[in-house]
């Protein structure tokens, strides 16, 4: 796959407040001198991402929201993608406070590389471990969603953890690693379905400077992912955090 050289600038405008149930609206702007793709595509590219984003806490419910809509052109091609994601959740006010939650979401991939329009979305700026502390899958051509669950057993110590299973958006585009890369190339006569991440983590706040965490994840594969030549994943990290 041809990997030329990607430059890109980006204007980022943003309004919100600490307004709860406040809506916020963003614009970004990038220009790519190269980009390619998982069909094995390499053209200049310009891209716009028009976004939305909602949150609030009502009583003991949370929500945030966030949607995008991006257009430009590949190459020739027009681009048209979007993607759309939520995070809401539950606490009780009882011991632990326990928080039950979900976390869903959806970013287009292309149907067609030959019909002239460019569907998969890319996702600019998003942070590292965006679904699990693995970093495994970038959220591009993907359609997830994350129950999990939140205890506090002492004032310092959260303890958290979930499943999230993955599907392609479109079987005829890939799975992509957080960088951008082609992680899995596209097979569209296999199953969409990727697999199913469990995760747990611990967070323990030592003192008002330091904080340890450890994390595990599972990444328990489906058929699509061995008949591209991967198979499961275990990841473990514990790192130390000191703030100044």
């Amino acid at each position: 796959m041809p990997q030329g050289l990607r430059t890109s600038t980006a204007i980022h405008w943003a309004r919100a407040s600490s307004e709860p149930g406040t809506i916020g609206t963003w614009r970004e702007s990038k220009r790519s001198k190269w980009a390619a793709l998982a069909t094995i595509r390499s053209s200049h590219e310009h891209r716009h991402t028009l976004g939305a984003r909602e949150f609030g806490a009502w009583n003991h419910w949370d929500l945030e929201g966030e949607q995008a809509l991006q257009v430009g052109s590949f190459g020739n091609d027009s681009i048209l993608a979007w993607t759309a994601a939520i995070n809401a959740g539950y606490t009780w006010d009882t011991r632990w406070n326990p928080r039950l939650g979900l976390k869903a979401g959806a970013t287009t991939g292309d149907d067609n590389p030959n019909d002239g329009r460019l569907g998969t979305f890319d996702a600019l700026f998003f942070k590292s471990g965006y679904f699990n502390d693995a970093s495994l899958i970038r959220p591009q051509n993907i359609i997830s969603i994350h129950p999990n669950l939140t205890v506090h057993p002492l004032p310092k110590v959260t303890i958290d953890g979930g499943a999230s299973p993955f599907w392609r958006y479109s079987r005829d585009d890939a799975v992509y690693g957080v960088p951008g890369f082609v992680e899995i190339p596209a097979l569209h006569n296999v199953s969409g379905y990727v697999g199913t991440a469990f995760d747990v983590n611990l967070t323990w706040q030592l003192q008002r400077h330091v904080n340890v965490q450890a994390s595990y994840v599972h990444f328990l594969t489906g058929s699509y992912v061995p008949q591209a030549g991967g198979s499961d994943v275990d990841y473990f990290s514990t790192t130390i955090t000191f703030l100044f």
